[in-house]
């Protein structure tokens, strides 16, 4: 997400006062919690063999806010190496994520 706010910030003037309703901000804030969602709703399915929804329910939860904790690391990136080290890091969590699928796939059938 916060490539996307970065890319809509671009060659635009700084605003004067803080514009919560302003692409940026809804970007950011409705991206991170749909992100959030995402992670949920992953956890869940791939908890799905366990069958039983209380793990699920509780992995899902654990993982919508371990995944907002895990964005807090785009902050410094984007400090440090701006929109380059943004794109750095979403190819770089893109393949962990890959890898990752990968390995849960090989141990767990796919219903």
């Amino acid at each position: 997400m916060a490539l996307a706010v970065r890319t809509l910030q671009a060659n635009r003037p700084a605003p004067a006062a803080i514009d919560l309703g302003g692409a940026p901000a809804v970007t950011l804030l409705a991206g991170t919690f749909v992100a959030c969602l995402l992670a949920a709703v992953a956890t869940w399915r791939v908890m799905a063999p366990a069958r039983s929804p209380y793990r699920q329910g509780m992995l899902a939860l654990v993982s919508f806010f371990a995944s907002f904790v895990g964005s807090m690391i785009a902050w410094p990136i984007d400090r440090a190496w701006g929109r380059a080290g943004l794109l750095g890091l979403v190819i770089v969590t893109g393949g962990l994520a890959t890898l990752a699928w990968r390995s849960i796939r090989r141990q767990v059938p796919v219903r």
